[in-house]
């Protein structure tokens, strides 16, 4: 059955997705929700019993559990969140009203212990060119998406996100620049959506995926083709299936294939 919109969380942090989930209720009003978890590890039961939640255990990266939580999407629009971050109340039923653009850029704010501290955006903040990895020719005067708001049919008629890129981040922005370099609008939320938790950015999988991977391949892009995004508005959507099942980054493949749950 159709919903209004289907959030995907790709995550982690078990313990946090309670929190999570009570602050989408606070955050989308009146409007009908399915929330789709994927990952390796699965909810609380007690959140499995909730009808809007959905569970599909996967092994991969952050990119190709959101894009394998868009194949069974019944919302009319898509969107994910972090499962460290808090979703203002009302928040996400006022972006649905107001939604009218190819995509929606969802605001939200970074700091210790939900504070907001660490980055309290300006507009210009979600600029490529206020980011000095982002200074670069073929981007100027482009907008930013890294967390976003689109029709789910949209999504998956221009591939979704490359998933060659492994973490949400660096593929988000590729996505909205996609859009913008075939004359698409992006539109700046009404209100800051989410708060999330910001403690260090100590090495973890996803720090060493964006110097690793993401970072040097989106610059291959950027530094090798005049016009990056020209030929790739439309990229395949099954992209997910060449990417590994199992993060070498976080998972050891060998110890998994004796797990009896990744049989």
């Amino acid at each position: 059955m159709a919903v209004d919109i289907t959030i995907c969380l790709p995550g982690i942090r078990v313990e946090g997705w309670p929190r999570v989930y009570d602050s989408i209720k606070s955050s989308v009003g009146n409007h009908s929700f399915e929330l789709i978890i994927v990952g390796p590890y699965a909810p609380y039961d007690s959140l499995l019993q909730e009808a809007e939640i959905s569970y599909i255990q996967d092994y991969g990266c952050p990119s190709r559990c959101l894009q394998i939580a868009s194949l069974t999407s019944q919302g009319d629009l898509y969107t994910f969140i972090s499962d460290d971050g808090i979703l203002r109340e009302n928040s996400l039923a006022k972006a649905i009203d107001n939604f009218d653009s190819d995509i929606m850029t969802m605001r939200y704010t970074e700091g210790i212990n939900f504070s907001g501290g660490i980055h309290s955006q300006p507009n210009e903040y979600w600029t490529a060119w206020h980011h000095a990895d982002l200074q670069k020719e073929c981007l100027k005067n482009y907008r930013l998406a890294p967390v976003w708001m689109m029709e789910t049919s949209k999504f998956r008629d221009l591939g979704g996100v490359d998933c060659r890129f492994e973490h949400v981040n660096v593929c988000c922005h590729d996505l909205a620049f996609r859009i913008q370099r075939a004359g698409g609008n992006v539109q700046l939320s009404p209100d800051f959506i989410m708060d999330c938790d910001w403690s260090s950015h100590k090495k973890c999988a996803v720090v060493d995926a964006y110097f690793e991977n993401d970072k040097p391949l989106f610059d291959s892009l950027c530094d090798s083709i005049a016009d990056p995004f020209c030929d790739r508005l439309h990229i395949d959507y099954n992209n997910w299936l060449n990417v590994p099942p199992v993060w070498p980054r976080r998972f050891n493949v060998n110890e998994l294939n004796n797990d009896y749950r990744y049989r």
